[in-house]
């Protein structure tokens, strides 16, 4: 059973500078895990704006 993801990334990912979750506005989100573990994790992809281009696997602990 897997349990729902929560408070994605509440305090952003430092695109925007802001800390804040609207600076994953217009970013495309990809799940996966991507570091082998058994949780899921979530990749954000710019496609355009101030941050196109740039792509970042927020929260990681």
């Amino acid at each position: 059973m897997h349990t729902p993801a929560g408070k994605i990334g509440l305090s952003g990912n430092g695109v925007g500078g802001t800390n804040s979750p609207a600076e994953f506005d217009g970013a495309q989100v990809i799940t996966g895990r991507f570091f082998g573990g058994d949780r899921q994790d979530f990749l954000a992809y710019y496609p355009g704006g101030a941050a196109a281009g740039y792509a970042s696997i927020p929260g990681r602990r």
